[in-house]
């Protein structure tokens, strides 16, 4: 092979080096970008390994609204996006079965002065059939705002009832059905439940007799937590 062979062999490989690192750089840059409208918690697979990625969005953005929203009460400027972190030792997770798992975390947002627990169902990366569900961000004890009070408890989006029990519990999926929190309304706690009709379900009973046994069900999983079910608007859906 003459020199002028080895010099185009030269610059197609410095060529091709050159193609990889800029791939690599623009890759890592765009890893690390945070998108607008959104807060990234940047160690939430430490909590929750190989969440699904439709779900990871929604907490961010979910976390990025009510951080606005503080943000709106407080007379404050809200920015484009911000980084945040689960706090050390507070993630705690539940499974739901089927690749389904509940996690409840405190999240602190240094940029904003403000920390949230928030808590949400979650499936992994590898389940075929999902429903993404709610997010449940709640206010923290003074006790625990290591940023201080920012009228968590005042902002008007805050919607939910902050001290109810029933948070502990949620959200909770059976086959066949799934409750969720809902807004607050007159002093009482909405749970939305969604009940699931199959096949199997009519075989040797009705439709009205499977929601009817469904909604008993529901109502004593929640005596079973020492909860009175009368406590509760319960809006029942179903598909």
């Amino acid at each position: 092979m003459n020199d002028q062979g080895r010099k185009k062999i030269l610059i197609a490989i410095a060529i091709w080096v050159i193609l990889i690192v800029v791939i690599v750089i623009v890759a890592v840059v765009e890893r690390s970008r945070v998108a607008d409208d959104t807060v990234k918690i940047t160690n939430l697979n430490d909590c929750s390994a190989n969440i699904h990625h439709d779900m990871r969005d929604i907490i961010f953005q979910t976390v990025f609204a009510y951080v606005r929203a503080a943000n709106d009460y407080n007379g404050q400027t809200t920015s484009a996006s911000y980084r945040a972190e689960i706090r050390d030792g507070s993630c705690q997770q539940i499974s739901q079965g089927d690749n389904g798992f509940s996690t409840t975390a405190v999240v602190d947002i240094p940029e904003a002065q403000q920390s949230w627990r928030v808590q949400y169902f979650w499936i992994t990366n590898n389940t075929e059939w999902f429903d993404l569900g709610d997010v449940v961000l709640s206010c923290l004890p003074e006790t625990e705002l290591i940023y201080g009070d920012f009228n968590c408890k005042s902002v008007p989006f805050v919607t939910r009832n902050q001290t109810d029990p029933i948070l502990a519990f949620l959200p909770y999926s059976q086959i066949n059905y799934d409750i969720r929190l809902g807004a607050t309304t007159d002093g009482k706690t909405n749970l939305d439940v969604r009940i699931f009709i199959y096949w199997f379900d009519l075989e040797n009973s009705t439709k009205e007799a499977a929601i009817a046994k469904y909604k008993t069900e529901i109502t004593n999983w929640i005596r079973s937590n020492n909860l009175d079910p009368d406590e509760y608007h319960i809006v029942y859906s179903v598909n």
